[in-house]
């Protein structure tokens, strides 16, 4: 299969399991993406959006993905990639800084231009197709040419465990 460049993993298992796998395998380039791209943007700011995310009033986290992000770390760790004061709450940063950002004057001097798009296609435009009307949505990854973003652009296939979920895959960057 030609991935142009792209990583493409796949993961079984809980939220935890999911996560612990993703950061296992994908140890360096989240890495990657925290050092080169994360604390960067952020800068001075990371620490008041990490205690945005750990108090809750503002931006919150269902606990299945609390505990996805500890599986990342706990991952990480396993592929020995160690970065001194990063936890969970960096990768659910890493995971929200676009509404982070969205919070307003709370960070007044961060200038992050950043985004992606996205097209929904259904009905007349599927019809004819294998998805028969049904809808399909496509990411493009076209927000910045930064190179920790560029060079770690992943697709990672989800097979959770979990009967009320479906398999699903994220088109987007390591960590996420």
């Amino acid at each position: 299969m030609d991935t142009n460049n792209v990583t493409v993993v796949k993961v079984w298992g809980t939220h935890y399991e999911r996560g612990y796998a993703a950061g296992l395998l994908l140890a360096d380039e989240i890495k990657s993406i925290y050092e080169g791209y994360i604390m960067p943007e952020l800068g001075s700011n990371l620490s008041l959006a990490k205690s945005i995310i750990q108090d809750g009033s503002h931006i919150s986290f269902d606990s299945k993905y609390i505990t996805e992000a500890q599986g990342m770390i706990d991952g990480m760790q396993e592929a020995g990639i160690s970065l001194p004061g990063v936890d969970y709450l960096d990768i659910l940063v890493a995971n929200s800084f676009l509404d982070i950002q969205g919070l307003g004057g709370m960070f007044s001097n961060l200038n992050m231009s950043n985004g992606c798009s996205s097209l929904l296609s259904w009905g007349q435009a599927t019809i004819n197709t294998e998805l028969e009307g049904e809808g399909l949505i496509s990411r493009h990854l076209d927000w910045s040419d930064d190179a920790a973003l560029v060079n770690n652009q992943v697709i990672i296939v989800h097979f959770p465990d979990e009967t009320d979920e479906q398999p699903w895959l994220m088109v987007g960057f390591a960590g996420q």
